[in-house]
């Protein structure tokens, strides 16, 4: 196997058992730090039920079996995986039941590695991170028939589904056992409060204001509380019955502390803050991109930044993320910096500046999550929505969607004028910017809707008409676009005939509903439409056909352009305007788009 694996026998946990395991150190390992070896030997943490469990299953292997075994742990972040997989391991070694190799984090394991075992023993190779070599694991089943080799893996249940590892068929190839932990069972909690006592009442945390018979219970209550949630239930129970409301206290002292400890452009709270504004935001940082926020570089930000931030158990990271241990710290750190006067338009902004700016020279899983991260907070913090969406178009200003991201946003929080502005800038140069086919529509869509908020209901009309129509080299318009567009269409030309009735704008109403019904329409479609069927019947507009639909309504898109409110050279006459694909959208025949409009 590779240099820097281990074989876990009696010599290596002679080794872990000769380092020193104080109080001090059980403490932080029951505040959340991910245990070491020492911890496993010195047996700090209990033993859970799933742990013997395994250990019984992987010793039932006989030498006659035609595959070996795979036991895949999973759960989210601060469920006890790792540390249920090294007691496995451990347990394994000193039993006897064959050799047991231990993979590190980020460690290479090739199908050559695995060939070249001397057969005569059987192998366990165990790894905390077996989204990193489940591919690896998957082709060596397929092509190699070793029954003297089983593997045990940990990983994050997203981060396997990730790889592909939900997908792959091991039981045709292996003697398949998957394993979620989620929470705790009330044997499994009374180990563990029994484990926090043993350190006496600093060990317990708020749990020792408890009365002893309903410690397990608080535990428990906790834990299920926490696992309505996707983050780690065990350690969320543990977060509430051992901290409480005193988990800010803890985080304000640490965030203190961290301040001093300079790193690059910031310091290991500036570090901390945006770990956890990420995680809040729901999205993952890469080591790089953290190192490109604070200037350092990626080694450094490692050695420099995650090892002492996971000392003090608070965050957690992979070869190629990091984040914060649980979703409650995330949310104290980001309230407690804010109330510190920590800028988080800001912060956030720098997440999406950096992310783009690593994005252009490798790859990152789920990018789309940060230049898109204005939508996260459009309805609940406009600040930081408008602060990376105008990230993302300093960073990368040719960028269609980003433009139309910073539009929206900016509209959302009652600044149209500004919005249009961006919008009628960009069609300036519009031939310029980069875009999928549907991001074009859209921009127009949205443009239209701030001018439709800014009282220019033709103009409104005019770019939601263009939205729907045959842009070059564009695909025909969606029906979700369509059902938006002529909504919009039809919602602005109701209230320009509600006050002084326009025949013919009525009767473009009616033409709009009317089409409205070849559509399968949302909820949120069908009540603007049925408005639009109830007004048009008031008045007693008569029904138009469907083969006449388009000539009204491009009848009426004409007389609007003429009373627009203002004129942008840039943007195609509603004359020369055609619409065969959203004919075939909408499957009307397709002459029905192409007769002239009066």
């Amino acid at each position: 196997m590779a240099a820097n694996w281990e074989t876990v026998d009696s010599h290596f946990l002679d080794r872990a058992k000769s380092l020193e395991s104080d109080s001090a150190s059980a403490l932080s390992y029951f505040d959340g730090r991910p245990p070491d070896w020492t911890d496993i030997v010195a047996e700090v943490a209990p033993q859970r039920g799933v742990v013997a469990e395994l250990q019984a299953h992987l010793e039932q292997l006989s030498p006659s079996q035609r595959v070996g075994r795979l036991v895949v742990l999973l759960g989210p972040s601060g469920e006890g995986k790792s540390t249920a997989l090294m007691q496995l391991a451990r347990n394994l070694a000193l039993t006897g039941a064959g050799t047991v190799l231990w993979r590190p984090t980020g460690a290479s394991l090739e199908a050559e590695q695995l060939q070249g075992l001397p057969i005569g023993s059987h192998y366990f190779v165990f790894s905390d991170d077996g989204d990193e070599i489940a591919p690896t694991i998957y082709k060596f089943l397929t092509t190699d028939k070793r029954p003297d080799i089983s593997f045990v893996v940990a990983s994050r249940t997203v981060d396997w589904a990730a790889v592909g590892g939900a997908t792959f068929p091991w039981r045709t190839v292996v003697g398949f056992r998957q394993v979620v932990l989620r929470g705790l069972d009330e044997e499994d909690a009374k180990l563990i409060v029994n484990a926090w006592a043993s350190q006496g009442d600093v060990g317990l945390g708020t749990l020792a204001n408890v009365v002893q018979g309903e410690r397990v219970a608080k535990l428990l209550e906790a834990t299920r509380e926490q696992a309505t949630t996707d983050e780690g239930a065990f350690f969320g129970g543990m977060l509430h019955v051992r901290f409480g409301e005193l988990l800010m206290d803890r985080m304000r002292t640490l965030l203190r502390s961290l301040a001093g400890r300079r790193v690059g452009k910031g310091s290991l709270a500036t570090a901390l803050l945006h770990i956890s504004a990420a995680h809040f935001a729901e999205v993952e940082l890469t080591p790089n991109i953290l190192a490109n926020v604070l200037g350092v570089s990626g080694g450094e930000v490692r050695s420099s930044v995650i090892m002492p931030l996971s000392d003090e158990a608070v965050i957690a990271s992979k070869q190629d993320l990091v984040w914060t241990r649980h979703a409650l710290i995330a949310q104290a750190v980001v309230d407690i910096a804010e109330e510190f006067g920590a800028d988080l338009p800001e912060v956030y902004g720098s997440i999406t500046r950096s992310a783009i700016q690593v994005g252009r020279r490798e790859f990152i899983a789920g990018y789309e999550r940060f230049t898109y991260l204005c939508r996260r907070f459009e309805t609940t913090n406009s600040s930081i929505a408008i602060a990376t969406a105008r990230a993302a178009v300093e960073e990368d200003p040719h960028i269609l969607a980003y433009v139309h991201n910073l539009a929206h946003v900016l509209r959302i929080d009652e600044r149209a004028q500004e919005a249009s502005f961006i919008c009628e800038r960009a069609c300036l140069n519009l031939a310029t910017y980069e875009g999928k086919p549907h991001h074009f529509r859209a921009f127009y869509y949205e443009w239209a809707s701030s001018e439709g908020t800014l009282g220019n209901r033709h103009v409104a009309i005019w770019l939601s008409a263009i939205s729907l129509s045959d842009l070059t080299n564009t695909p025909a318009p969606s029906s979700q676009h369509a059902e938006l567009a002529l909504a919009n269409i039809g919602g602005n030309l109701l209230t320009l005939t509600e006050p002084s009735k326009v025949e013919l704008y009525e009767l473009a109403v009616r033409a709009i509903e009317t089409m409205s019904r070849q559509m399968d329409l949302s909820a949120k479609a069908a009540a603007f439409f049925g408005r639009q069927r109830k007004f048009a019947d008031k008045w007693s507009v008569p029904p138009v056909p469907i083969s006449e639909c388009f000539t009204v309504l491009r009848t009426a898109l004409k007389d609007s352009w003429k009373h627009r409110e203002r004129h942008v050279g840039a943007l195609p006459p509603a004359a020369s305007l055609s619409f065969k694909g959203l004919a075939a959208t909408l499957k009307i025949p397709l002459e029905a788009a192409t007769k002239s409009a009066t």
